[in-house]
């Protein structure tokens, strides 16, 4: 005998009476939905190769192609004949053999890159084509999120506003089109969630335990920063379920995390030394810190909804607006729980805090800034549109919930699609790196055996690596000798320049080095450019032989 209530029974009564109501069309009942994934669709494919890889997406196509993190390993301060060869291309690269054997030395779960190497492989290697993998994701969680609001017997106007929330999120777009594994884990978040509600509506059964556990499962080896996520959803099967269910619900989970840790675990245990080593840049001023790190917390939800990636604090005028919103999604679940009232709100505000809790005990314990970047607090995002969804819906007399819904929607969109009408840039554009331009142009000038040296400032190696892979990707191999250059040029690396018709520099900083570093050699000031976000470049000029 299963021990879940029956369905009419753990439905609310305000919801059995709207679902109880007179039967619709089938396609006037789906017409929203539709739209919703048609704008969903259309968001998200809009510009999705506007601008180039960035730094970390490169990384994903060397990581993916199974190289691991391959441009660190170019031998530095000594001219290479042959220019290094693509570290990027998924048809030479190592595959899911390399993909595991290079792990140790990154930070990274593996599902999502093994799953970008197949989706290479069928569909190319172009930004639109990388990317697409998480356009995809996304587009899919849109309906998954209805689904749980669904499940959760959240009301219709409740599904259709979560659903339309995750369609114009700013946040979710800019995600979307990026090659890097966040969009798909929360898609697995999100199934998780809905494969525990359907055990809490209608029993544990081998099928929805075995869903649990693989999308649980699927979510830590997609991304590390899903644990928080799942132990959202294990605080709330502890709390919800009963008896046997919880039990075997418990097991599920158990079941998962075993299993992560037979086939994962080790690698994870060596992988810790290279997270603190290359989240360094994370570091901030102890002085304040609590206080930075507590408004941080209270802004989240709002990030969650209109926030993009690309700028690092919120402008001074919405800081307020942030704040504010941030207090009532935080604090008015709380207040309805405890009243009894839209208590199906208790998972997706789960999922709100414990991702958000997550980063912040970090962020707190080892003075960091993460949550200053909705990338390590994404998997929230989940929980702030179902929240926020289900605050609008609870509204009371229903005419202000859907004017508030429209008012929602409306800002959102606005955010938009005004910018481009009016000829400004987006708020969701993303200021990041356009290696493209910086490639073609200097590649461009250069001629047959020039050769090139890639400065590396201080504690930039990472960056200097970066350029190559940038140039590789979009201008071809460097048709001459280059070089790594870390600190100045001893005279046998000079004067193997000499022979080279021309030489060029380029450093991933807005100045080029010292002449110091170079023995003498000065710039060409006619050939410098600089490229915002990217470095510069310019063509020495020897100094002439002692």
């Amino acid at each position: 005998m299963t021990e879940a209530r029956d369905d009419v029974e753990n439905v609310p009564a305000e919801v059995q009476q709207e679902r109880a109501g007179p039967a619709k069309h089938a396609l006037g009942a789906w017409l929203p939905v539709i739209i919703i994934l048609l704008v969903a669709a259309g968001a998200r494919r809009y510009s999705i190769d506007r601008e180039s890889y960035w730094i970390d997406e490169f990384y994903t196509l060397e990581t993916s192609a199974g190289n691991g993190l391959a441009h660190e390993d170019i031998p530095v301060n000594q001219w290479l004949n042959l220019p290094p060869p693509s570290t990027t291309d998924v048809a030479t690269g190592g595959g899911f053999a390399g993909i595991v054997r290079h792990a140790p030395f990154d930070t990274q779960a593996p599902l999502y890159f093994m799953m970008l190497n197949v989706w290479r492989r069928l569909f190319g290697s172009s930004e639109a084509a990388v990317r697409g993998l998480s356009a995809v994701c996304s587009i899919a969680a849109v309906p998954a999120i209805g689904w749980l609001l669904h499940v959760l017997t959240a009301p219709r106007r409740s599904v259709i506003l979560g659903m339309a929330l995750a369609a114009v999120s700013g946040v979710q777009i800019a995600f979307a089109q990026e090659a890097r594994p966040y969009a798909m884990a929360l898609l697995w978040v999100v199934c998780a969630a809905i494969a525990l509600a359907r055990i809490e509506r209608a029993g544990h059964s081998l099928a929805r335990g075995s869903a649990l556990a693989l999308a649980l499962l699927a979510l830590v080896l997609t991304h590390y920063t899903g644990a928080g996520c799942a132990i959202a959803l294990l605080v709330y099967a502890i709390l919800q379920l009963k008896g046997r269910t919880r039990a075997r619900t418990l097991a599920a989970f158990i079941i998962a995390g075993l299993v992560f840790a037979a086939i994962w675990g080790p690698i994870v245990m060596r992988q810790r030394t290279e997270a603190l080593d290359r989240l360094v840049f994370l570091k901030e001023d102890s002085a304040g810190h609590l206080a930075r790190t507590l408004d941080r917390i209270i802004c989240q939800p709002f990030l969650m909804l209109m926030y993009a990636p690309s700028i690092s604090a919120p402008p001074a005028g919405w800081q307020w607006v942030a704040r504010a919103f941030g207090v009532v999604v935080f604090a008015m679940p709380v207040v309805l729980m405890v009243r009894r009232q839209a208590r199906w709100i208790l998972l997706p505000w789960l999922l709100l805090v414990f991702p958000i809790v997550q980063s912040a005990v970090t962020d707190m314990l080892l003075t960091r800034r993460a949550l200053e970047l909705p990338r390590f607090s994404f998997l929230a995002s989940g929980g702030a549109i179902t929240v926020t969804a289900g605050l609008i819906a609870w509204l009371r007399p229903i005419v202000l919930s859907w004017i508030a819904s429209v008012a929602t929607l409306g800002v959102m969109a606005a955010s938009l699609i005004l910018p481009g009408i009016l000829g400004r840039p987006s708020p969701y554009d993303r200021d990041k790196p356009e290696f493209r331009r910086f490639a073609r142009e200097l590649r461009a000038d250069a001629q047959t055996g020039d050769a090139l040296l890639v400065a590396i400032p201080p504690g930039q190696r990472w960056q200097s690596g970066t350029l190559l892979i940038a140039l590789r990707e979009y201008a071809g191999a460097w048709p001459g000798p280059v070089m790594l250059l870390d600190g100045p040029i001893d005279s046998d690396s000079l004067e193997r320049a000499r022979a080279a018709p021309h030489v060029w520099i380029a450093s991933p900083t807005p100045r080029l080095p010292n002449p110091e570093l170079l023995r003498g050699a000065t710039i060409d000031r006619d050939s410098f450019a600089s490229i915002r976000n990217v470095g510069s470049t310019a063509r020495l000029i020897l100094p002439p032989r002692q």
